[in-house]
């Protein structure tokens, strides 16, 4: 049945806007430390999320079962992408991250680095490329270094130096 009353409208309005503004997708930075500035080149970043590694099915008498949570999930993964620049930067930072161990630290804002409503803090991270596509007739896009992001999550939330962005 479709809601045609402006007064129903205005009620789911205004408990809408009480639960607070809704985050945007793009409203997002990702810094990697020891290459702090290189956060305006990324283009895509996992927002991690806390919850259960997933479901343990427990059988009861009778056929019938019920579920208890796994163990948290702190081992994550997800989608990130860089634009490259002519000098090659987010590649020589890779390079740089391999020849120092392999791994980084890094910080999710929900904003830039300097204005931000808060943050997640990455621990132990690596970066698995996928090979970038190069075209001779594509002239009309930037070169995207793009692959997955493997890191920890624990959790760590950096508290926000803004109301909202």
């Amino acid at each position: 049945m479709a809601n045609n009353s402006l007064g129903d409208a205005k009620k789911l309005y205004d408990k809408s806007i009480a639960a607070g503004l809704v985050a945007i997708s793009s409203d997002f930075t990702f810094q990697i430390a020891g290459h702090e500035d290189l956060w305006v080149l990324t283009k895509q970043c996992p927002w991690a999320e806390t919850g259960s590694t997933g479901e343990i099915d427990v059988a009861m008498p009778i056929g019938f079962n019920r579920w208890e949570k796994q163990q948290q999930k702190v081992a994550m993964q997800g989608p990130i992408a860089f634009y490259e620049t002519q000098k090659h930067s987010i590649e020589q930072a890779f390079i740089d991250i391999i020849m120092g161990g392999g791994k980084f630290q890094g910080i999710a804002y929900h904003g830039t680095p300097d204005r931000h409503v808060g943050g997640k803090r990455y621990t132990d991270c690596f970066f698995v490329p996928d090979s970038p596509d190069t075209d001779f007739e594509n002239r009309s896009q930037v070169l995207i270094i793009s692959g997955t992001l493997f890191y920890h999550y624990f959790g760590e939330t950096i508290p926000g130096n803004v109301a909202y962005i």
